[in-house]
């Protein structure tokens, strides 16, 4: 399916933005998940809106790029975008006006299927694909806004980082990551004061980079999900940051966990306290 016609609302009824050709006529039906699903130049040829509606389901393949001239701006603010196989999202003409509660869900159960996701958007990932492989094509952003915390959900399926470094960003607010994550990069970072919590141990093979905001009141926190049931960060690179706190958190593998140098007074004594355990 093409989307054509300019300005729409993607939900389960209306077909009048839906082709079956790039350019063709509108009138064919909404997508489903055996569907490939393409917003390209003919789409319109200049800068128009779509709205995401209602939980949306795609097909094998999802393209988003721009208009021939201005932006394609996709307003996702509540919804779960069910996506069945690869994700491609252009670096220009495409503006996101995502919200806290928007999710990615990634839910292919055969094969590779690749993620290229060139900007930062606000909207939380989710992989729930068994037997599917999900790879990184690129680096994976959310950016630092206004109350909002990503969530990263790994419930079933096999996540490749592919060498690329996952972006976690918020301005306040909690932000979970739940399943066994095997990170290439990750950084966690935040504007006002944050929470990072994780509800399963993490593995990451390269660095692990905190970014608190200052050292007073816009720190990052670290924490288990659950208070005194510690969850165990193996980092095998390096270990770096500011103005972050721990909280029952154990760290392991072969980075230098002792942490007590970083800026803001990261780490040491009052991370012991707090109940990081390096």
């Amino acid at each position: 399916r093409y989307w054509v016609g300019g300005a729409g609302t993607w939900n389960a009824v209306n077909t009048a933005n839906w082709s079956s050709t790039s350019g063709g006529g509108g009138g064919s039906s909404v997508p489903t998940s055996a569907d490939d699903v393409t917003f390209d130049t003919a789409s319109n040829a200049t800068a128009y809106a779509v709205t995401f509606s209602a939980s949306t389901t795609i097909g094998s393949n999802i393209i988003i790029g721009g208009p021939a001239s201005g932006n394609l701006t996709i307003t996702h603010t509540s919804n779960n975008l069910q996506i069945f196989g690869n994700f491609d999202v252009a670096a220009t003409g495409v503006v996101f006006s995502t919200g806290g509660s928007s999710t990615f869900s990634y839910l292919a159960t055969s094969g590779t299927k690749t993620i290229t996701l060139r900007i930062a958007v606000l909207a939380s990932f989710t992989i729930n694909g068994l037997g599917g492989t999900f790879q990184l094509q690129n680096n994976y952003s959310q950016p630092t806004t206004s109350l909002f915390s990503g969530n990263l959900t790994l419930t079933n399926g096999t996540f490749d980082p592919n060498g690329f470094t996952v972006f976690q960003a918020s301005n306040s607010g909690t932000g979970t990551i739940t399943g066994n994550w095997n990170f290439f990069n990750l950084t966690c970072s935040c504007a006002g004061f944050s929470i990072v919590s994780l509800a399963s141990n993490i593995t990451i093979a390269n660095i692990f980079s905190l970014q608190g905001s200052d050292g007073t009141v816009n720190r990052l926190m670290v924490q288990s999900n659950i208070t005194a049931t510690a969850r165990t960060i193996t980092c095998n690179g390096s270990v770096s940051g500011q103005n972050t706190d721990f909280m029952d958190i154990t760290g392991a593998g072969t980075a230098t966990w002792n942490i007590s140098g970083l800026t803001g007074g990261s780490g040491g004594g009052s991370m012991g306290s707090l109940g990081f355990d390096p």
